[in-house]
Protein backbone atom coordinates (compact mmCIF):
# COMPACT_ATOMS: atom_id res chain seq x y z
CA UNK A 1 0.00 0.00 0.00
CA UNK A 2 0.70 3.51 -0.06
CA UNK A 3 1.60 4.45 3.43
CA UNK A 4 1.08 7.89 3.40
CA UNK A 5 -2.28 7.54 1.74
CA UNK A 6 -3.63 5.28 4.70
CA UNK A 7 -2.05 7.27 7.18
CA UNK A 8 -4.00 10.23 5.89
CA UNK A 9 -7.04 8.03 5.25
CA UNK A 10 -7.54 6.77 8.65
CA UNK A 11 -6.28 10.42 10.20
CA UNK A 12 -9.03 11.65 7.93
CA UNK A 13 -11.64 9.10 9.57
CA UNK A 14 -10.16 9.67 13.01
CA UNK A 15 -10.79 13.01 13.19
CA UNK A 16 -14.28 13.19 11.96
CA UNK A 17 -14.87 10.77 14.57
CA UNK A 18 -13.90 12.72 17.44
CA UNK A 19 -15.18 15.85 16.19
CA UNK A 20 -18.83 14.50 16.06
CA UNK A 21 -18.42 12.54 19.35
CA UNK A 22 -19.39 14.10 23.01
CA UNK A 23 -19.50 11.31 25.08
CA UNK A 24 -18.47 7.57 24.94
CA UNK A 25 -15.19 6.48 23.11
CA UNK A 26 -13.40 6.78 19.64
CA UNK A 27 -11.65 3.09 18.95
CA UNK A 28 -9.43 2.29 15.85
CA UNK A 29 -8.39 -1.54 14.84
CA UNK A 30 -8.21 -3.87 11.99
CA UNK A 31 -8.44 -7.55 11.34
CA UNK A 32 -7.38 -9.91 8.11
CA UNK A 33 -10.86 -11.00 6.17
CA UNK A 34 -9.41 -13.37 3.62
CA UNK A 35 -7.17 -11.50 1.15
CA UNK A 36 -8.22 -8.19 2.23
CA UNK A 37 -7.58 -5.72 5.14
CA UNK A 38 -10.26 -4.08 7.22
CA UNK A 39 -9.91 -1.52 9.15
CA UNK A 40 -12.23 0.61 11.64
CA UNK A 41 -12.56 3.72 12.92
CA UNK A 42 -15.77 3.36 15.34
CA UNK A 43 -17.40 6.31 17.56
CA UNK A 44 -20.17 6.53 20.00
CA UNK A 45 -21.23 9.72 18.46
CA UNK A 46 -24.00 11.58 16.68
CA UNK A 47 -24.73 9.19 14.25
CA UNK A 48 -25.21 9.83 10.28
CA UNK A 49 -29.09 9.76 9.02
CA UNK A 50 -29.95 7.06 6.61
CA UNK A 51 -30.56 9.74 4.44
CA UNK A 52 -27.51 11.14 4.35
CA UNK A 53 -25.43 7.56 3.61
CA UNK A 54 -25.17 7.85 -0.13
CA UNK A 55 -23.76 11.45 -0.43
CA UNK A 56 -21.73 11.22 2.50
CA UNK A 57 -18.72 10.79 0.37
CA UNK A 58 -19.65 14.14 -1.97
CA UNK A 59 -17.53 17.25 -2.26
CA UNK A 60 -18.40 19.75 0.06
CA UNK A 61 -21.22 17.73 1.97
CA UNK A 62 -21.07 18.49 5.81
CA UNK A 63 -24.04 16.72 7.10
CA UNK A 64 -26.92 18.29 8.70
CA UNK A 65 -27.74 22.24 8.89
CA UNK A 66 -27.71 21.50 12.80
CA UNK A 67 -24.52 19.74 12.62
CA UNK A 68 -23.14 22.11 9.99
CA UNK A 69 -23.12 25.41 12.46
CA UNK A 70 -21.23 23.02 15.47
CA UNK A 71 -18.67 21.57 13.07
CA UNK A 72 -17.47 23.85 10.22
CA UNK A 73 -15.38 21.90 8.15
CA UNK A 74 -14.48 22.02 4.32
CA UNK A 75 -16.21 18.60 3.95
CA UNK A 76 -13.40 17.52 1.66
CA UNK A 77 -12.00 15.05 4.43
CA UNK A 78 -14.25 11.79 3.36
CA UNK A 79 -14.10 12.93 0.01
CA UNK A 80 -10.82 12.51 -0.28
CA UNK A 81 -10.24 9.69 1.34
CA UNK A 82 -12.57 7.55 -0.56
CA UNK A 83 -10.22 8.67 -3.98
CA UNK A 84 -7.65 7.69 -1.81
CA UNK A 85 -8.93 3.66 -1.08
CA UNK A 86 -9.84 3.93 -4.48
CA UNK A 87 -6.38 4.42 -6.02
CA UNK A 88 -4.91 1.15 -3.36
CA UNK A 89 -8.03 -1.10 -5.03
CA UNK A 90 -10.03 -0.48 -1.37
CA UNK A 91 -13.10 1.50 -0.76
CA UNK A 92 -14.90 2.43 2.34
CA UNK A 93 -18.42 1.76 3.54
CA UNK A 94 -20.14 2.42 6.80
CA UNK A 95 -23.07 1.79 9.12
CA UNK A 96 -24.30 4.47 11.49
CA UNK A 97 -27.50 4.89 14.09
CA UNK A 98 -28.39 8.50 15.09
CA UNK A 99 -27.51 9.04 18.68
CA UNK A 100 -25.63 6.15 18.58
CA UNK A 101 -22.29 6.32 16.50
CA UNK A 102 -20.88 5.59 13.36
CA UNK A 103 -18.72 3.37 12.24
CA UNK A 104 -16.36 3.68 9.11
CA UNK A 105 -14.67 0.70 7.51
CA UNK A 106 -11.73 0.94 5.02
CA UNK A 107 -11.20 -2.39 3.08
CA UNK A 108 -7.67 -2.70 1.29
CA UNK A 109 -5.98 -5.77 -0.51
CA UNK A 110 -3.78 -7.79 1.12
CA UNK A 111 -0.60 -8.53 -0.69
CA UNK A 112 2.61 -9.63 2.55
CA UNK A 113 5.53 -8.48 0.97
CA UNK A 114 8.25 -11.42 1.37
CA UNK A 115 10.96 -10.21 3.09
CA UNK A 116 14.40 -11.60 2.27
CA UNK A 117 16.70 -13.42 5.07
CA UNK A 118 18.73 -10.85 7.16
CA UNK A 119 22.21 -10.89 5.73
CA UNK A 120 24.71 -11.93 8.74
CA UNK A 121 28.02 -10.52 8.48
CA UNK A 122 31.17 -12.75 8.78
CA UNK A 123 32.79 -11.49 11.33
CA UNK A 124 35.67 -11.79 9.35
CA UNK A 125 34.93 -9.19 6.91
CA UNK A 126 34.85 -7.22 9.78
CA UNK A 127 38.05 -4.78 9.17
CA UNK A 128 40.39 -4.40 12.11
CA UNK A 129 40.87 -0.25 12.25
CA UNK A 130 42.24 -0.11 15.69
CA UNK A 131 44.67 2.56 14.24
CA UNK A 132 42.59 4.40 12.41
CA UNK A 133 40.25 7.89 13.36
CA UNK A 134 36.67 7.91 11.50
CA UNK A 135 35.22 11.32 11.41
CA UNK A 136 31.18 10.92 11.17
CA UNK A 137 29.57 14.21 9.87
CA UNK A 138 25.64 13.85 10.41
CA UNK A 139 22.87 16.04 11.52
CA UNK A 140 20.59 13.01 13.12
CA UNK A 141 21.39 11.15 16.36
CA UNK A 142 19.62 8.29 15.01
CA UNK A 143 21.82 8.16 11.91
CA UNK A 144 24.97 8.81 13.91
CA UNK A 145 23.96 6.17 16.49
CA UNK A 146 23.52 3.46 13.69
CA UNK A 147 26.99 4.27 11.97
CA UNK A 148 28.57 4.19 15.86
CA UNK A 149 27.19 0.83 16.37
CA UNK A 150 28.37 -0.30 13.02
CA UNK A 151 31.68 0.82 13.34
CA UNK A 152 32.17 -0.46 17.98
CA UNK A 153 33.00 -3.72 16.02
CA UNK A 154 36.40 -2.49 14.40
CA UNK A 155 37.71 -0.99 17.00
CA UNK A 156 38.68 2.59 15.05
CA UNK A 157 38.52 5.87 17.48
CA UNK A 158 35.55 7.78 16.34
CA UNK A 159 34.81 11.73 16.19
CA UNK A 160 31.73 13.14 15.57
CA UNK A 161 30.30 16.47 14.12
CA UNK A 162 26.45 17.52 13.37
CA UNK A 163 27.12 19.61 10.51
CA UNK A 164 29.65 20.89 8.09
CA UNK A 165 31.42 23.49 9.85
CA UNK A 166 32.09 21.18 13.15
CA UNK A 167 33.80 18.83 10.87
CA UNK A 168 35.68 21.27 9.11
CA UNK A 169 36.65 22.28 12.67
CA UNK A 170 37.92 19.13 14.17
CA UNK A 171 39.90 18.69 10.46
CA UNK A 172 41.10 22.02 11.34
CA UNK A 173 41.74 21.18 15.23
CA UNK A 174 43.41 17.61 14.57
CA UNK A 175 45.78 17.87 11.15
CA UNK A 176 46.79 14.38 9.90
CA UNK A 177 45.19 12.70 12.57
CA UNK A 178 41.27 11.93 10.95
CA UNK A 179 41.80 9.05 8.47
CA UNK A 180 38.19 9.04 6.88
CA UNK A 181 35.44 10.93 6.93
CA UNK A 182 31.90 9.62 6.49
CA UNK A 183 29.77 12.59 5.18
CA UNK A 184 26.21 13.23 5.68
CA UNK A 185 25.49 15.65 2.30
CA UNK A 186 22.11 17.32 3.53
CA UNK A 187 22.95 19.12 6.91
CA UNK A 188 22.18 22.89 8.68
CA UNK A 189 25.05 25.74 8.28
CA UNK A 190 27.23 24.05 6.36
CA UNK A 191 26.27 21.21 4.08
CA UNK A 192 28.29 18.06 3.34
CA UNK A 193 29.04 19.78 0.01
CA UNK A 194 30.73 22.65 1.16
CA UNK A 195 32.24 20.97 4.43
CA UNK A 196 33.68 18.79 1.64
CA UNK A 197 35.77 21.50 -0.55
CA UNK A 198 36.98 22.99 2.90
CA UNK A 199 38.64 19.57 3.44
CA UNK A 200 39.89 18.58 0.83
CA UNK A 201 41.61 21.94 0.70
CA UNK A 202 43.35 21.64 3.59
CA UNK A 203 44.10 17.66 3.51
CA UNK A 204 43.66 16.46 -0.43
CA UNK A 205 44.41 13.12 0.21
CA UNK A 206 41.69 12.49 3.51
CA UNK A 207 39.43 9.80 1.99
CA UNK A 208 35.70 11.34 2.23
CA UNK A 209 32.71 9.12 1.70
CA UNK A 210 29.54 10.95 1.11
CA UNK A 211 26.28 9.47 2.82
CA UNK A 212 23.19 9.89 0.77
CA UNK A 213 19.44 9.28 -0.17
CA UNK A 214 20.04 10.69 -3.12
CA UNK A 215 19.36 7.85 -6.31
CA UNK A 216 19.64 10.16 -9.19
CA UNK A 217 23.27 10.04 -11.09
CA UNK A 218 23.73 13.78 -11.30
CA UNK A 219 23.19 13.89 -7.80
CA UNK A 220 26.10 11.19 -7.46
CA UNK A 221 28.40 12.99 -9.83
CA UNK A 222 27.91 16.25 -8.32
CA UNK A 223 29.23 14.62 -4.62
CA UNK A 224 31.86 13.32 -6.65
CA UNK A 225 32.81 16.80 -8.37
CA UNK A 226 32.76 18.28 -4.95
CA UNK A 227 35.35 15.85 -3.93
CA UNK A 228 34.47 13.12 -2.24
CA UNK A 229 36.44 9.79 -2.90
CA UNK A 230 32.85 7.35 -2.81
CA UNK A 231 29.34 7.52 -1.65
CA UNK A 232 27.72 5.38 0.29
CA UNK A 233 23.45 5.09 -0.10
CA UNK A 234 21.07 5.16 2.95
CA UNK A 235 19.49 3.47 4.82
CA UNK A 236 23.01 2.02 5.58
CA UNK A 237 24.06 -1.27 4.31
CA UNK A 238 26.94 -2.43 6.69
CA UNK A 239 28.80 -5.11 4.20
CA UNK A 240 29.27 -1.80 1.72
CA UNK A 241 30.25 0.56 4.58
CA UNK A 242 32.80 -2.01 5.68
CA UNK A 243 34.26 -2.33 1.80
CA UNK A 244 34.72 0.80 1.53
CA UNK A 245 36.52 1.24 4.67
CA UNK A 246 38.72 -1.82 3.97
CA UNK A 247 39.21 -0.05 0.57
CA UNK A 248 40.16 3.27 1.91
CA UNK A 249 42.44 2.64 4.89
CA UNK A 250 43.48 -0.54 4.68
CA UNK A 251 44.00 -1.37 1.30
CA UNK A 252 45.41 2.17 0.21
CA UNK A 253 49.12 2.12 0.99
CA UNK A 254 48.97 5.85 0.86
CA UNK A 255 46.29 6.61 3.16
CA UNK A 256 48.63 7.22 6.30
CA UNK A 257 51.28 9.20 4.04
CA UNK A 258 49.04 12.56 4.11
CA UNK A 259 50.35 15.91 3.34
CA UNK A 260 47.69 18.98 4.91
CA UNK A 261 48.09 22.61 4.80
CA UNK A 262 49.15 24.11 8.09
Amino acid sequence: VDKEKLKRILTNLTENAVKFTQTGEVAIGYKLIDDQLQFFVRDTGIGIPNTEHSCIFDSFHKGSKAEEARHRGAGLGLTISKAFAELMDGKITLTSTVNCGTTFYLYIPFHPIQKPNPVRIDASSIPDLDPYTILIVEDEHMNYFLLLNALSRTKADILWAKNGKEAVDLVIQNPGQIDLVLMDIMMPEMDGIEATKHIKSREAEIPIIAQTACSLVEDKERILTAGCDDYLSKPLNKSALFQLLQQYLLDNTMAKQRTFVA
